[in-house]
């Protein structure tokens, strides 16, 4: 949020699945959104904020099944674990499990909970695991309260993107805004 800091403009932040964002750029109902995915689509601009790593973290003191990190039952193992998730559909861990395993996960969470905030309190408590972008867990790695788990042999990423409509490019208001959002690069 210091990035837009000092800004004249009114912020309103909402969230809602790329498809709608997108229909609401186009229809001038949102003027700038914020994505977790590149769409080439005509009279929209997108520009990359940031690359994060996706991580499958839990509790320092964890118990990790027997045989994780062997090849074969790294899978298997990873299937016996208490996850925490964000919603049913496992946003970022049937993104990292599809990924890591090239297969939906068969899994059925502990726990879901529509708040990052209380998944990544649950994982420092020891409730289960999850996966979280490195920005959301960069504290707690370093601290020492979560570690990861388990590492796949290519990082899993997630990017972020800001779009806008080509339209926009006369409008000052707006482009500060873009100019704001993208010009001191991100930690990442």
């Amino acid at each position: 949020m210091n990035r837009v800091e000092g800004l004249p403009q009114q912020l309103n932040i909402s969230f809602n699945e790329i498809t709608e964002l997108v229909e609401s750029l186009k229809t001038g109902h949102l003027d700038v959104a914020i994505m977790t995915s590149y769409i080439d689509i005509p009279g929209i601009i997108f520009v990359r904020l940031l690359k994060e790593t996706i991580r499958l973290v839990g509790a320092a003191n964890t118990k990790l099944p027997e045989g994780l990190g062997e090849s074969s039952s790294v899978k298997e193992s990873l299937e016996q674990l208490d996850w925490i998730s964000y919603s049913s559909d496992l946003p970022f861990i049937r993104k990292f499990w599809i990924e890591a395993f090239g297969e939906c996960p068969p899994l059925l969470p502990r726990v879901i909970i529509p708040d990052i905030r209380i998944i990544k309190s649950m994982l420092v408590q020891g409730k289960g695991v999850s996966v979280m972008t490195d920005d959301m867990i960069m504290v707690e790695l370093f601290e020492g309260s979560l570690k990861e788990l388990w590492v796949p042999t290519n990082p899993i990423t997630n990017e972020i993107w800001l779009a806008y409509r080509t339209i926009d490019q006369i409008n000052p208001t707006i482009m500060k805004f873009v100019e704001r959002c993208t010009s001191t690069p991100f930690s990442h």
